[in-house]
């Protein structure tokens, strides 16, 4: 073979392999150049390619190592002696030109794991939202069909993240879903289907969460609320929950409101003749005067409570929940007792009357804080167990009582680490609720 004739050889299989390349990484390639153009739609276009990914990624090896291999390799007696002068190898035909192809072709088969630094940042809306008042959220699952690659969900976290009143987006290939949990008075579920579907790629509709396999009532709406009792994790915060259903239930526009035994669930029955806006604006209005951060259920979980509704099985209406006040003065009397009795022997009848004294301690608070701050007050919970303690000593003798630190952790339900700080109510105000 002539030295021009290998050349020829060497020139045509570097150019096949980069080819190869690109082609194999078209797929994600594509949604950052529909990026840049700002033609969004053309981002899927050659999704269809990325079965063959594999098989491109072995032919561009193949292809590159047989280039190097042609290039390396021990020239013959035939192809010394067959050599010219004049067959000096320009550089197209050099180890550099094809060292540069190689790696721009390893540049162009790993461009799937850094396609996502092409995709500029979303602005955290959630803040500012949070600021204008606006405290209901939903989040919602959505089958995309299309993305092959990190490079895909970068694209679509970008273009959902353009929406007014989006909390937070993910996007995930391998499982063929995109994650969003949005503000529902700012945007809703069709914008975002939308917002997706115009980038070439294709939310696929869940038949099995079809609207019309769920008989709903348009008067009755639930919210996902953060009212469970630290105290008790199997009851709601009765305390929390009774001035939240009291504000709402002295609206005009709504007949009842119910919590859920287990503190997780707010259920409003509506005036018939309220208006859609109007209910939003008392919602976001009284969840945001009580720092409760709450979702509307929606679809499945719509269905499941709205039987359990209708049934009433564990719905508290309104000043109903003070008994889950009285459950929760129940508990910190019998871990207190618990405590006292480790210190001092109480007959039944000592044992009743300072029972009854925490319950009634306890109670009385949870029915007459002034504010939330004073709920959430580890100072309100000391001054309380230093009246009990009092009784306490009234009823056995002085210095019978545990002290206030071995009360306290019994209290709080705190390790033996656990500082006064870190140790509050069981229905602590925190920034997460």
């Amino acid at each position: 073979m002539s030295t021009s004739n290998q050349a020829s050889k060497l020139t045509k299989s570097a150019g096949a392999g980069v080819l190869a390349a690109i082609v194999a990484s078209l797929c994600c390639i594509t949604p950052v150049f529909a990026l840049i153009s700002g033609v969004s739609g053309i981002a899927a276009t050659f999704s269809w390619m990325e079965p063959a990914r594999p098989f491109l990624i072995v032919l561009t090896i193949g292809v590159l190592g047989f280039a190097w291999y042609q290039k390396l390799k021990p020239q013959t007696k035939d192809e010394i002696d067959c050599a010219c002068e004049d067959d000096t190898p320009s550089f197209w035909q050099s180890k550099r030109f094809l060292g540069l192809v190689t790696a721009f072709a390893a540049v162009m088969l790993a461009f799937p794991t850094y396609a996502h630094v092409f995709y500029p940042k979303s602005n955290d809306q959630s803040t500012l939202l949070i600021q204008q008042d606006t405290t209901l959220t939903h989040k919602v699952v959505l089958d995309v069909k299309g993305m092959t690659c990190a490079g895909c969900e970068s694209h679509i976290v970008h273009e959902v993240g353009k929406l007014p009143g989006i909390k937070t987006v993910n996007a995930s290939f391998k499982d063929a879903t995109a994650s969003v949990e949005y503000f529902i008075a700012k945007v809703d579920e069709d914008d975002i289907v939308e917002a997706i579907n115009k980038t070439g790629y294709t939310v696929i509709e869940d038949q099995n969460k079809s609207p019309q396999s769920i008989e709903m009532n348009d008067n009755i709406t639930f919210y996902k609320v953060p009212l469970v009792c630290n105290a008790a994790p199997t009851i709601g915060c009765g305390s929390r929950s009774k001035p939240v259903l009291k504000d709402l239930e002295q609206s005009e526009i709504v007949n009842e409101a119910w919590l859920n035994r287990a503190g997780t669930v707010i259920a409003i029955v509506w005036q018939e003749s309220s208006d859609f806006g109007k209910r939003r604006s008392l919602i976001n209005k009284v969840f945001g005067k009580h720092q409760i951060n709450a979702s509307e259920l929606l679809m499945n979980d719509y269905a499941t409570n709205l039987e359990s509704f209708n049934n009433k099985e564990g719905w508290l209406k309104g000043a109903e929940v003070d008994q889950l006040s009285k459950e929760e003065a129940g508990i910190f009397a019998n871990k207190l007792i618990k405590t006292i009795k480790n210190k001092t022997s109480l007959t039944s009848s000592e044992e009743s009357k300072i029972k009854e004294k925490i319950t009634n301690t306890f109670y009385d608070f949870f029915l007459n804080y002034k504010s939330l701050n004073e709920l959430g007050d580890p100072d309100a919970y000391q001054k309380m167990l230093k009246e009990i303690i009092a009784f306490g000593e009234s009823v056995k003798g002085k210095g019978s009582m545990p002290s206030m630190d071995a009360m306290w952790k019994s209290c709080s339900g705190a390790s033996k680490s656990c500082s006064h700080k870190d140790c509050s109510s069981s229905c602590k105000i925190s920034s997460k609720s």
